[in-house]
């Protein structure tokens, strides 16, 4: 999983079509805690942001 993250982030330019000022976190960031959220059973986007605003110490800023 790591080696996925981190691949992402040398061919993000690839991936991310996001516009730049429009970015808040990297694309990484969001996969990982995804993942994480699925990992650990949630289902919907409130879900996913209680467990992340919860864990937001373990889980970085």
């Amino acid at each position: 999983m790591i080696d996925f993250l981190l691949s992402i982030e040398e061919h993000k330019e690839e991936y991310d079509s996001r516009q730049a000022w429009k970015i808040r976190y990297p694309l990484s960031t969001i996969l990982f805690l995804v993942f994480t959220c699925q990992l650990a059973g949630i289902e919907t986007w409130k879900e996913m942001e209680d467990f992340i605003e919860m864990d937001e110490s373990v889980l970085g800023e």
